[in-house]
């Protein structure tokens, strides 16, 4: 009984042994089957025809006689064949792919359902193709790819909406339009191609229409430019300037008149209102009357808005408060009458009113973000806040506008580089600036960026009768102007950019005919140019009312209150101005003693006067609480000295105090001297004396560093010289390497880790 109960213990536990491998094994086979459908295989979804030539075991995606759009386009040769070795080798120089040596390859396990094959195309191709199966060599496969032509991106040529053969009495808006918005356009009024004629004029146009004002007869010729397109055609067309001093029907006076200036485009945000002027000639008969008229989107019929008669030569209306709703879209026109306009009147051309959000457009974002440090090269997105905004940026520290570099595809920078972007959309006013800075540890290029480029007063494009005085500056006093004057009786020449061997801008200069001036702003200490600014100054017959000028010039800084005086030389006239960005008009404030401003102000102002032509708009800004400005003037950049060494700093006006820097952290306070004059003494060269910074901080604790030197401390001071020399050398050429053993290696060469010792090893870091 013992043994049979015995029995039945041992057959039970079989049994149960049994089933526990049975659960085991069938468990062991459902994970290879979930981990074998889990395993990353080629995924094919066919939108185009495919080619799968008998025989050959292999299909093409696409298929045979497909036909690519440039630069490049990716075919996919493939095959199904799980459970077995497979190699798939291929050309696209129509070789043979067993012998060729440009044939690429690719091998797949027996464990993959689709063994797949990626060829990149950049030109016309025939593909061949052989795929081995377990060894076996299958019949060769050959397809053929074309590429398309690539297709000219080119800028719509400029069309004139006067036909060529115009004639005028006294002057004439020659209205110019491009289908192609955001172009830039250049022209000349003497029929030379604006491409190779120094003195071309160009002007930007956001919705590519433009106005060209002449009082002669004048042959344009014109081309548009946009950024990553091709240039438009040359396009001319001749404007005759016409005398007609007789009486149609023996009534009325002398036909002379005609609208010298046409209303403008005008782009104002929501809340404000947009204002738009006409101009007739000089000697127009008058009164005059204008009946100012609009027109809303998709409307053909127009209501008046406005009419006035008056004995002035121009006439201006200022809309209501603007709304999107009400206002987006929106044409204004005026029709202008009088006894000296044929046909019982004239109609000008059209102003358009775009109405933005009133807010500023957000600024691009970058990626990776700002402060990322990298080795031999980064590669830099610049994301725009939404889609059809354009991105303008630079790499090269000056502030980025329409004529920068437009941003299409990410690029890559390869030493320590400050990226700075502004986002803009048609019809939304411009983002305010973005800035990135990538660092490589090594590069100082961080801080001797260009200086900005060199302003004019007055603007661009001011016209004037008997003489005009120019003034060139720029906000940072320490640095140099070179320029280039081009007059219009100066014998033809090549344009030229003007260097540190041009001529030196030292005071106002005083033009007497037509010119063109290009200037350059020089920093001497870094041996660093600007980008070029050019303008153009038109003299012209005729009688205009000079144009407004401010003083101290625009870009001024103040810290409290700032009193500035606006003026012109043409006797018994008014200065009409505006502090809102709007363009003045006869409605605007009238100018009547210097103005105290306390906060940033835009000052705008025209010169107006009855029986003259009012001047053009001038503009200028005035900065409060900016960065305190400072200077290394001594030593040179890259010059060699002996201990002791004394730096020399200067700042723009008074500040808190001044600090030193070099590339790795805090080294000291200079010592005031004056107001303007700061000095640091070195008295050891234990102190790394690579990338050295002053840092001028006011009384709100607003910093700003300088531009950085180099200097090469040879001897003297200390008995630490020579030894602390070489390291300096050996510091310059790596200093990643030298920050990264600072720590380490400090108790040998005594160097600290406390900012107040001056150390330059120290901790505090500048990125």
């Amino acid at each position: 009984m013992k043994k049979f109960k015995k029995l039945i213990l041992i057959s039970q536990l079989l049994v149960l042994l049994a089933v526990i491998i049975v659960v085991v094994i069938s468990r062991s086979n459902s994970s290879k089957k979930v981990y074998r459908s889990k395993a990353a295989e080629p995924s094919i979804t066919p939108t185009y025809p495919m080619t799968s030539p008998p025989g050959t075991e292999l299909t093409f995606f696409p298929g045979d006689g497909y036909q690519f759009s440039p630069p490049e386009y990716n075919i996919l040769i493939f095959t199904r064949q799980k459970g077995h070795e497979v190699v798939i080798k291929a050309t696209q120089d129509g070789s043979d792919p067993t012998t060729s040596p440009t044939a690429v390859k690719q091998e797949c396990s027996q464990y993959l359902t689709t063994c797949a094959l990626r060829i990149t195309l950049t030109n016309s191709a025939t593909v061949k193709a052989v795929a081995e199966i377990d060894g076996v060599k299958k019949p060769m496969a050959s397809v053929s790819y074309g590429k398309l032509p690539e297709v000219v991106n080119v800028v719509a040529d400029p069309v004139f909406v006067q036909p060529s053969g115009t004639e005028f009495y006294s002057g004439l808006s020659v209205g110019v339009k491009s289908t192609t918005t955001l172009v830039t356009f250049k022209y000349t009024f003497d029929g030379s191609d604006p491409d190779t004629n120094p003195l071309a004029i160009s002007e930007f146009s956001a919705t590519g229409n433009l106005v060209i004002n002449i009082s002669e007869t004048s042959t344009i010729a014109i081309r548009a430019y946009r950024q990553n397109m091709e240039k438009s055609n040359l396009i001319t067309a001749s404007f005759h300037k016409t005398v007609n001093d007789n009486n149609l029907g023996g009534g009325g006076g002398t036909l002379t008149g005609q609208i010298r200036q046409q209303p403008t485009n005008q782009m104002v945000a929501a809340g404000k209102t947009a204002t738009f002027t006409v101009v007739v000639t000089e000697n127009s008969e008058t009164p005059i009357t204008y009946i100012w008229e609009r027109q809303d989107p998709n409307k053909t019929e127009k209501h008046k808005v406005f009419e006035e008669t008056t004995n002035n030569f121009f006439s201006s209306y200022t809309t209501p408060l603007l709304t999107i709703t009400n206002d987006n879209g929106v044409h204004y026109e005026v029709f202008v009458k009088g006894s000296s306009f044929m046909n019982g009147g004239v109609r000008s051309l059209q102003g358009q009113l775009i109405v933005s959000t009133g807010s500023q457009f957000s600024p691009p974002t970058f990626n990776p973000p700002s402060g990322t440090k990298f080795g031999t090269s980064q590669t830099v997105t610049i994301i725009p806040p939404e889609n059809g905004a354009v991105i303008y940026y630079t790499t090269d520290g000056t502030t980025p506008f329409w004529g920068s570099p437009v941003y299409t595809t990410p690029f890559k920078v390869y030493q320590s580089t400050i990226v700075r972007a502004i986002s803009q959309k048609e019809g939304v006013s411009q983002s305010t600036e973005a800035t990135a800075i990538y660092d490589n540890g090594i590069s100082t290029g961080l801080h001797t960026e260009k200086p900005d480029a060199p302003l004019f007063q007055p603007s661009h494009g001011t016209q004037f009768t008997d003489s005009l005085t120019v003034t060139i500056y720029t906000p940072a006093s320490e640095m140099e102007i070179y320029y280039i004057l081009k007059k219009a009786s100066d014998p033809p020449s090549a344009a030229t950019i003007p260097n540190n061997q041009s001529i030196k801008y030292t005071t106002p200069l005083v033009l007497n005919e037509t010119s063109n001036i290009t200037a350059v702003v020089y920093d001497r200490v870094n041996n660093k140019y600007s980008n070029y600014s050019q303008v153009n100054y038109y003299q012209r017959t005729g009688n205009f009312c000079s144009s407004p000028l401010f003083s101290p010039l625009s870009g001024t800084e103040f810290a409290n209150s700032l009193t500035v005086h606006i003026t012109t030389t043409t006797q018994n006239a008014s200065i009409r101005y505006t502090n809102d960005g709007s363009e003045p008009n006869v409605n605007s404030m009238l100018y009547s003693g210097p103005l105290t401003l306390n906060t940033k102000t835009t000052l705008k102002a025209k010169c107006f006067r009855a029986d003259l032509t009012p001047s053009q708009a001038e503009t200028a800004t005035y900065l409060k609480g900016r960065l305190p400005q400072v200077t290394i003037t001594d030593p040179p950049n890259n010059s060699s000295r002996n201990l002791p060494v004394q730096i020399v700093a200067a700042v723009s006006s008074q500040v808190a105090k001044v600090e030193l820097y070099n590339m790795y952290g805090y080294v000291g306070d200079f010592i005031k001297q004056t107001d303007t004059r700061y000095t640091y003494n070195f008295n050891n060269n234990t102190i790394y004396s690579m990338g050295l910074k002053a840092k001028a901080i006011n009384g709100n604790g607003i910093s700003n560093f300088s531009h950085s030197i180099n200097i090469l401390v040879t001897g003297g001071g200390s008995s630490s010289s020579s030894s602390s020399s070489s390291s300096s050398r050996a510091a310059s050429s790596s200093s990643s390497s030298s920050r990264a053993s600072s720590s380490s290696s400090s108790s040998s060469t005594g160097l600290c880790l406390k900012k107040s010792q001056g150390d330059a090893n120290c901790d505090d870091i500048i990125d």
